[in-house]
């Protein structure tokens, strides 16, 4: 696989670098100060598969994030978000729900987590146990506009 990752001050030019899974199928890529997003591209059978992942909105100074993440059933999902601890964790700015074959099946808000990070500049949204399924998470918590999240997990 190559990435290729972008650092807020050099937009134009990108850094790339080649990079091997582990035995658990893993990248591991390490603190990614200042990149603005990265983009991998892996070569599938016959087929090259791309994607790009925004880190930051650096206009904004908050994270954007992905809007289609999949897991494995047993892994949590951690996301970065900005939200003053002080402040209750509100239905009209959080929403997850679990859907089968697009027939919604339950509201998950109260599986939905927030704790502060580690050091203390954000916050991380935590949504654990999820069985298989499909699940949408709609959230303010990302520069107080409303983000999309589609959770697949396998």
């Amino acid at each position: 696989m190559t990435t290729r990752c972008y650092h807020k001050d050099f937009q134009a030019a990108s850094k790339t670098h080649t990079l091997t899974t582990d035995n658990d199928g893993k990248i591991g890529i390490g603190p990614l100060k200042d990149i603005t997003h990265v983009t991998a591209r892996c070569r599938n059978s016959s087929l090259d598969v791309e994607e790009t992942w925004t880190i930051i909105n650096q206009a904004k100074d908050s994270w954007t994030q992905s809007t289609d993440i999949h897991i494995i059933k047993g892994e949590d999902v951690e996301i970065p978000v900005n939200y003053d601890q002080s402040k209750p964790k509100l239905r009209s700015e959080v929403t997850l729900a679990h859907y089968m074959d697009g027939t919604l099946i339950a509201n998950l808000f109260d599986r939905v987590e927030l704790e502060t990070a580690p050091g203390g500049f954000y916050s991380l949204l935590k949504l654990a146990k999820l069985d298989v399924g499909e699940y949408r998470l709609q959230t303010k918590f990302c520069a107080n506009e409303f983000q999309k999240i589609t959770i697949t997990v396998h």
